[in-house]
């Protein structure tokens, strides 16, 4: 914490011995400048490193899979303008490990979400029709990664906005993502087809005046699960519903409502950690065996996964040191 200030933190990701997260607990020292910066923090020690440089911003960390790379949204070396309605970053890629090797891969781009170590999506506003869309980058599969060698690749279509795609590894049939369409005024989770390219809307016909956002995907790609603004319940004496199942428009696909904040699966899907301020609270997936685990205040949830074999963190420093010396011109 800052003198006189919050520390901020948010978007963890658990990969192997490691916790990477943005946060604003370093002050840069010049006004109007942002305080955001990814971390990684060794869970086993303490001990916290600093990825992104100093007089950058950086944004929205995705781990790959293997843990090996991170993207970020960054303002880069051009810093914060101050616009604050649609922040004008671009995606940049680096070594989890220790930050280094960084590269930009996508010009005008923001939330990086990976679904293979060669294959991230992102959003952007198009300079053609304006409207908001999700993107596919690929990263070439030999030789040097820089910006002339990513294919960028439009994914949804004009004619609405399509907003912060979420992605499960290893999964190249749907991504889930936010919209917003012309004739609504609120946003709603979709899954989008990659093989169709089609829409399949979710939560617009079961609950079509709420806004609904930043869809996530469980690890086995079989559930969706998103941010749902919810007033304030009028029956101030009712016991509010934990879990709730919802008709889903799609027979293949389940939905249902948790009473809480910030919601994840565990690897294995059968349990929900969850936030309900003040406190951190997990939660088997059909409602039972609610217990709280924090009582401070938490944000974004994450979960450790089971790892067998070696230490990730000992793959990282095999990685930086010798397998990718080539793809990143090291010497």
């Amino acid at each position: 914490m800052e003198k006189g200030g919050l520390s901020m933190k948010d978007k963890p990701t658990v990969s192997g011995d490691y916790l990477v997260y943005v946060s604003t607990h370093e002050n840069p020292g010049e006004p109007r400048t942002s305080w955001a910066a990814v971390y990684a923090t060794e869970l086993t020690t303490g001990f916290t490193r600093r990825l992104t440089p100093h007089g950058i911003a950086d944004f929205s960390p995705a781990v790959s899979p293997s843990g090996v790379y991170t993207a970020v949204a960054s303002y880069g070396e051009k810093g914060w303008s101050g616009e604050v309605e649609e922040l004008s970053t671009d995606i940049y890629i680096f070594l989890t490990c220790d930050g280094t090797n960084r590269v930009k891969v996508v010009e005008h781009g923001g939330w990086p979400n990976w679904v293979d170590e060669s294959t991230l999506y992102f959003h952007r506003r198009s300079v053609e029709d304006n409207w908001i869309s999700v993107y596919k980058a690929t990263l070439p599969s030999q030789g040097p990664i820089s910006i002339e060698s990513v294919i960028v690749e439009r994914v949804t279509p004009p004619g609405l906005h399509a907003f912060t795609p979420a992605t499960s590894p290893g999964n190249n049939k749907f991504i889930a993502v936010a919209t917003r369409r012309p004739d609504s005024d609120y946003r709603h989770i979709e899954l989008f087809d990659l093989v169709k390219n089609e829409f399949i809307q979710l939560t617009r016909l079961v609950s079509p005046q709420t806004h609904h956002l930043n869809p996530f995907i469980s690890p086995d790609s079989a559930r969706v699960g998103y941010h749902r603004c919810r007033g304030a319940t009028s029956d101030k004496k009712s016991t509010p519903l934990l879990l709730e199942n919802l008709k889903s428009p799609v027979p293949d696909i389940s939905l249902f409502r948790i009473d809480g904040s910030f919601p994840s699966f565990a690897p294995s899907g059968d349990r929900i950690a969850y936030v309900d301020f003040p406190g951190l609270y997990v939660v088997n997936r059909d409602g039972s065996n609610r217990r709280q685990v924090f009582t401070g205040m938490a944000f974004s949830t994450a979960w450790n996964p089971a790892r067998k074999g070696c230490c990730l963190h000992k793959c990282w420093t095999h990685f930086c040191q010798r397998e990718y010396r080539g793809r990143y011109n090291l010497h």
